[in-house]
């Protein structure tokens, strides 16, 4: 199962998503510190923009001076459309490099470093056990103060075939052992956003909290990556248990309710694309 990219991006100034002002609220904690030059920022599945679209609403002349934008996303014109916008709020540099977001890790140097990082609605579109080596990857890309902030839906309001949602607890399964397995004694909660449409969660992780160094990580990749991806595979078994219960229910009793209707499909699609892994068959 390769990375979806089929998903249309959304480009709207006046619709600021709450997950973007989040990002740029811990953006304007970071880089407003006395003394501060520069600012990498590393926007991976950027789309057309979205989250920057809105910066200057947010942030000052001589703040936005110190932003270096690098934009990453799988579809070029999309990325265009997003290093244009970069370019005209006047950032100190703004570049984008099109690619697979599971090709992240060989594409950007483990030299470059970024002071924060966002992965906003993205990762429903990866393939599962992508999710560990671009967790891994955007860890030892991080700046000592750097922070990692990543937003998904628990639901799609429009469904994409091929992808996965996760829940807060999913994910939190998932993080837990991640965390573990580099031998950290961090461990923060992902968060549950309610929308109208949807429900979302994000998790924030500050590269300062970790206490270990990138040699350390880099030695022990390969088993980090290995038993989170066992994890990973835990947890899509049982949710593919639970979306088998579902749907037999469903169609011994039948769908009475919009809801219930709107779950069925939910499950239908969750219990295709789950179906594709290799690994569960």
């Amino acid at each position: 199962m390769s990375t979806i990219n089929d998903s249309d991006a959304i480009l709207e100034k006046e619709r600021l998503f709450a997950q973007h002002q989040a990002a740029l609220t811990i953006l304007q904690g970071l880089i407003d510190v006395p003394g501060l030059t520069s600012f990498e920022w590393l926007d991976v599945g950027c789309g057309k923009g979205q989250i920057i679209i809105n910066l200057d609403d947010n942030l000052g002349d001589d703040s936005l001076k110190k932003i270096s934008y690098n934009g990453f996303d799988i579809k070029d014109d999309f990325l265009s459309i997003a290093i244009r916008k970069a370019e005209a709020l006047g950032l100190k540099k703004s570049k984008g490099q099109v690619g697979d977001i599971g090709n992240f890790g060989t594409l950007h140097n483990t030299n470059q470093k970024f002071d924060f990082i966002t992965i906003t609605n993205s990762i429903h579109e990866l393939s599962p056990l992508e999710i560990p080596v671009i967790l891994f990857d955007c860890i030892i890309r991080l700046n000592e103060n750097g922070i990692l902030f990543i937003y998904d839906m628990e639901s799609l309001p429009f469904q994409e075939l091929g992808a996965i949602t996760w829940t807060r607890e999913e994910i939190h399964e998932v993080l837990k052992v991640f965390l573990k397995e580099i031998g950290t004694k961090y461990n923060p909660t992902p968060g549950k956003w309610k929308h109208k449409s949807c429900n979302g969660w994000n998790i924030q992780l500050n590269r300062s909290h970790f206490k270990i160094d990138n040699e350390t990580l880099l030695e022990n990749r390969a088993a980090i990556i290995k038993n989170t991806q066992e994890q990973v595979l835990s947890t899509l078994s049982q949710k593919l248990k639970n979306c088998k219960a579902s749907l037999e229910s469903i169609t011994k009793y039948g769908a009475e309710t919009e809801e219930e209707e709107n779950l069925k499909q939910k499950h239908l699609y969750d219990f295709w694309a789950i179906n594709r892994i290799d690994e569960l068959k």
